[in-house]
């Protein structure tokens, strides 16, 4: 089996059960390395470093396990960017119900596409909500971010 398919079986498989979707594993990783580094982390970093330590370890002792890895991270980012992605744009809606009769908010009842403070990673089956000032996940939101609650409203996100 190729290092490619291995990767993706174990992403969106084993992982994907033990630890959920990336982009919430590797918000976890970040908040840990952020308080360390005393300096903010994102997701996406915590993917390319991690590549970065497979990598130099593959330099060091080249294995496959190294490189089933590195193509397992890489699909990692790949995942965090395409839901923050999708988030941020959500698809129109192409539902054959009229959107009055399934929706309450005034964007959907005219089917419009909701606007990018209306959108969230809830969006994205699966993946909580972030705040985008602070990158962080409710509960711990409030406190790592209380001295913006006017952006946060600004942004929909004043309940967090």
């Amino acid at each position: 089996m190729s290092v490619l398919t291995q990767a993706h079986q174990l992403v969106h498989g084993e992982r994907h059960a033990a630890y959920g979707h990336p982009l919430q594993d590797f918000q976890r990783v970040a908040v840990i390395w952020s308080g360390i580094l005393n300096q903010l982390v994102t997701p996406e970093q915590v993917g390319l470093c991690l590549i970065g330590l497979k990598l130099a370890r593959e330099c060091y002792q080249p294995s496959e396990d190294a490189r089933v890895d590195i193509a397992g991270y890489a699909e990692c980012l790949q995942m965090i960017v395409k839901a923050k992605e999708e988030a941020l744009c959500p698809p129109t809606p192409t539902s054959a119900v009229p959107p009055a009769a399934t929706s309450s908010s005034p964007s959907e009842a005219t089917g419009a596409v909701p606007s990018a403070t209306e959108s969230s990673l809830t969006a994205v089956k699966g993946v909580q909500e972030i705040c985008p000032q602070c990158q962080m996940f409710p509960p711990r939101h409030q406190d790592a971010c209380p001295d913006r609650p006017i952006e946060h409203q600004e942004m929909g996100m004043e309940g967090l």
